[in-house]
């Protein structure tokens, strides 16, 4: 097993099939048999290793197997520049118009960011009220700059259990500079790059989008409780 901390260090654990665990997820018990996402895998590890995690520690990405897949020093944080709005590609967006309603209606407030880098514009609209700094909703784009199309493109609500993220938190504020929350870059060796952390989650999935059509994305740190 291969966990990624802080896109830093690596810590490799040798596990046994004695003191693993498996149970269905409490989402889809009913709905079983499951596919893969159904179930909830486990296994001990001796805290003596585990030193300095916290309990709900969310920094790490783990993989079972026998080689490690992760590149190291190829992700980099998202530092968004403000733009203007009628700068968001929504010309370029592959979503149907029903997808593009932000579920909010009283979130007309609008904000816009870019990121840029040599393959990729990366923009992200926010929707807020006008009395309040809460974000309801935020559209994704990203645009391949030789293509000068969408390649990834995504929707985030704020709802029961998801709260939309911030921009530029651990770059703004010096005093938390592990709390940087958007990355890009190449995290997995032999797969094309990756982008995530676009809101926080409670409880489910969140997920790792590779920025790439053909490639599905990748659940993580999923939670039950």
């Amino acid at each position: 097993m291969f966990t990624i901390i802080q896109q830093t260090y690596y810590i490799l654990f040798l596990l046994k099939t004695k003191g693993s665990r498996l149970s269905t997820s409490l989402y889809n018990y009913r709905n079983c048999p499951c596919g893969q996402s159904g179930y909830l895998i486990g296994f001990e590890i001796n805290e003596h290793y585990l030193n300095g995690l916290e309990r709900d520690f969310t920094e790490a990405l783990v993989f079972i197997g026998k080689e490690n897949p992760f590149t190291q020093g190829q992700m980099k944080p998202i530092v968004w520049q403000k733009i203007k709005t009628k700068k968001f590609p929504i010309g370029k967006s592959n979503l149907s118009e029903k997808e593009k309603q932000y579920k909010h209606k009283s979130a007309i407030k609008e904000q816009t960011y870019l990121y840029e880098t040599n393959t990729y514009q990366i923009f992200i609209k926010d929707y807020t009220e006008p009395n309040d700094r809460q974000i309801q909703d935020r559209h994704l784009i990203v645009i391949d700059k030789k293509k000068d199309s969408a390649v990834l493109e995504r929707m985030f609500n704020e709802r029961e259990g998801t709260v939309i993220a911030s921009l530029n938190f651990g770059i703004n504020y010096l005093e938390v500079p592990n709390s940087k929350e958007q990355w890009i870059g190449k995290l997995f060796k032999d797969k094309p790059e990756v982008i995530f952390r676009f809101a926080w989650y409670s409880f489910s999935c969140p997920h790792i989008d590779f920025v790439n059509p053909q490639d599905k994305y990748v659940g993580i740190n999923c939670r039950i409780n």
